[in-house]
C-alpha cells in the first residue's frame, strides 16, 4: 500500500516537473520569438514617404476652412442610420481660435489659428442605436471629439446629450 502511494506521488511529482519544463520552454521560445521580430522592426529603415502620407491625413482631419453646416448635414444622415429619433443639432459657439506655434527662423510666415467649433446634439434611441452613432461618428474622417455626453432614461428609450469639438486651421497672413 505504501509503495503504491509512493508510486502514484512519485509519478504526480514527475508529470508535474514535465508539464513545468515544456511550459517553461514554451515560454522561453515565444520571448525568443518576439525579441527577433523587436529587431526585425528595429532594423528596418524609415520611409521618407511616410510623412507625405501623415501630413496628408492631417490636411483632412484639420482642413484650412471648416464647412460647420455640411458637418451637421453628415450628422443628422448618421442619425438617420443608426436608427435615433428626435435628433436637435445645433452650433454651440461661432469658433475660438487658439494660436498655433510657428517656425522659430525668425522669417515672417502666415499666422496660424486652430478654430473649434461646437456642436450640441440631442437625441433618443436604444442603447445599441446611440453606441452606433458615436461610433459613425469616429469614424468621420476629420477630427473631432466628443467633449461632452450624458445618458438619461426616457419613456421607452434612452435621452443623449452629445457635444462635439470640431477643429480646422485657418492661416491669416502676418503683417
Amino acid at each position: 500500500m505504501k509503495t503504491t502511494l509512493r508510486s502514484l506521488l512519485l509519478l504526480a511529482f514527475g508529470l508535474s516537473a514535465c508539464v513545468v519544463v515544456i511550459y517553461a520552454g514554451v515560454r522561453f521560445r515565444l520571448i525568443q520569438h518576439m525579441q527577433q521580430q523587436v529587431h526585425t522592426l528595429e532594423a528596418q529603415p524609415i520611409r521618407p514617404d511616410a510623412s507625405v502620407v501623415s501630413v496628408d491625413l492631417l490636411k483632412k482631419k484639420f482642413p484650412q476652412h471648416v464647412d460647420v453646416s455640411s458637418f451637421i448635414e453628415v450628422l443628422y444622415r448618421l442619425s438617420q442610420r443608426s436608427g435615433l429619433e428626435n435628433v436637435d443639432i445645433s452650433t454651440i459657439n461661432d469658433g475660438k481660435t487658439k494660436p498655433v506655434p510657428t517656425n522659430t527662423t525668425g522669417k515672417a510666415s502666415p499666422a496660424q489659428l486652430l478654430t473649434t467649433h461646437q456642436v450640441r446634439i440631442s437625441c433618443e434611441g436604444r442603447y445599441r442605436a446611440i453606441a452606433q452613432y458615436l461610433a459613425e461618428i469616429n469614424n468621420i474622417e476629420r477630427y473631432s471629439r466628443v467633449v461632452s455626453f450624458d445618458m438619461k432614461p426616457s419613456a421607452h428609450s434612452i435621452k443623449a446629450n452629445i457635444v462635439i469639438e470640431i477643429t480646422s486651421i485657418e492661416v491669416h497672413n502676418a503683417s
